[in-house]
């Protein structure tokens, strides 16, 4: 049985690079940021939990374990060490766009 292959490094430019170089692509990256905010890290775990399908589903699962309390717990502590905002809830995920052109077409 083999080892499952690492996900591709769809953000690390270098790795795109040597991607998308050897085909005659050129790239344009682009750094964005969006941020996750609610009144505290509670409600905004609150909130995604009750509509968000994967935690629908992840709850079930989780439920029928009896882990579903443990996990709530932990999540909202990873929640509270990565908030930014002490007065409400707030964290910014940085992620990047890609363009692949040929010629001209990224300028």
């Amino acid at each position: 049985m083999s080892a499952a292959s690492a996900p591709f490094p769809w953000h690390d430019p270098d790795a795109l690079n040597q991607l998308f170089a050897p085909h005659g692509f050129s790239l344009n990256l682009t750094e964005h940021r969006f941020a996750f905010t609610a009144a505290s890290p509670r409600d905004y775990l609150d909130r995604d939990s009750a509509s968000h399908p994967v935690a629908i589903a992840g709850r079930r699962i989780l439920e029928q374990h009896g882990t579903a309390d443990a996990t709530y717990r932990q999540l909202l502590a990873i929640l509270d060490a990565a908030n930014e905002d002490p007065t409400g809830f707030r964290v910014t995920s940085r992620y990047i766009t890609a363009a692949a052109c040929r010629g001209d077409g990224c300028r």
